[in-house]
């Protein structure tokens, strides 16, 4: 029985603004969800019976569900008994594609088991193992972009916009580049956001248009700084900044343990914003000459505030097999 991971991911720049039509910047994380399936055919069965394990306990109806969904667009026709095995380092709820890694590391770990992908990391193979994630993403969230599983199959950096050919640089763990992500510890409101915006919107056109397409130009020009050779940390963290001037100021979607967090990450010398929906949720600064002991304050301080923090490798690989057992 093989194992599989995925990778949990980040905005980087562009939210809400890539709602209405400007592009985002988003990368792979090394934080992984794995998984590992075992199927047994049988003829007689009248469906594909699943039974899925996670490191807590067993699943839920909506986790069963999307496991379901993501199975049966592997193989409609199988049916047996599947069992899946999850464990997971990507927090739940955070805004860092859970559901998305679950999903590409289950559409693997099942196409392994249903022996339908045959050659792995191919790019008929990525792209089936994309597909059948969706069809879970689908479950969890109704109406994904379907950005959060196309990061964790193919892993890197992406630049997207709706409605325009999705842009992916191979910007790997090789490149050195390093986040630190804070979780605030407060629930998202994505939905009191993203309503939030629009009624600024409907306020006042001018200004937010204004604001989104400020943030587009943003987001392409982090996408360039992203890839090149030696990166320009100075002019990503002023991009950094702007950015979240823009969400917190224009936009209206910070939080006052967003700021908390974001004024501990300056204090550190990590330069912050927020990331996703905002109204909670994480923050993220990229870190680059920062010392260990400065990384290790600023975890500590994060802690004794009663948030969270990671520092995590950016682009990381996506979806692929790993030398390990299956999640107990």
């Amino acid at each position: 029985m093989t194992t599989w991971k995925a990778p949990g991911k980040l905005i980087l720049f562009g939210e809400h603004a890539v709602v209405h039509g400007a592009h985002a910047v988003a990368a792979a994380l090394s934080l992984n969800t794995v998984a590992a399936a075992r199927f047994t055919p049988r003829a007689d069965a009248a469906e594909l019976g699943v039974s899925v394990h996670t490191e807590h306990s067993g699943g839920s109806e909506r986790l069963d569900a999307a496991v379901r969904a993501v199975a049966e667009a592997v193989d409609p026709r199988a049916r047996g008994e599947l069992e899946l095995w999850l464990r997971s380092s990507v927090p739940a709820g955070a805004g860092l594609g859970s559901s998305a890694a679950l999903c590409v590391s289950a559409a693997a770990a099942i196409g392994d088991a249903l022996a339908n992908y045959r050659t792995a990391c191919s790019s008929a193979w990525l792209a089936a193992v994309n597909d059948a994630a969706l069809a879970g993403e689908r479950v969890f969230h109704k109406n994904p972009s379907g950005i959060d599983n196309t990061v964790a199959t193919y892993g890197g950096v992406v630049c997207f916009a709706r409605g325009a050919t999705l842009k992916r640089a191979p910007v790997g763990a090789e490149r050195g580049l390093r986040v630190v992500v804070v979780d605030t510890g407060v629930p998202r409101a994505t939905g009191d956001a993203v309503a939030a915006v629009q009624a600024r919107l409907d306020r006042d056109r001018a200004a937010v248009e204004a604001a989104f397409a400020r943030i587009d130009a943003i987001a392409e020009k982090a996408f360039s700084l992203l890839q090149a050779a030696p990166v320009d940390h100075a002019a990503l963290d002023a991009l950094v900044d702007e950015n979240h001037a823009l969400l917190r100021d224009a936009l209206g979607v910070s939080h006052p343990a967003v700021e908390r967090a974001v004024a501990l990450c300056a204090e550190c010398g990590v330069h912050a914003k927020l990331t996703g929906a905002g109204c909670g949720g994480c923050v993220f600064g990229f870190v680059h000459g920062a010392s260990s002991s400065s990384l290790a304050a600023l975890v500590r301080r994060a802690e004794e505030a009663g948030m969270r923090a990671h520092v995590l490798v950016l682009g990381a690989p996506g979806v692929g097999e790993v030398p390990t057992p299956p999640p107990a």
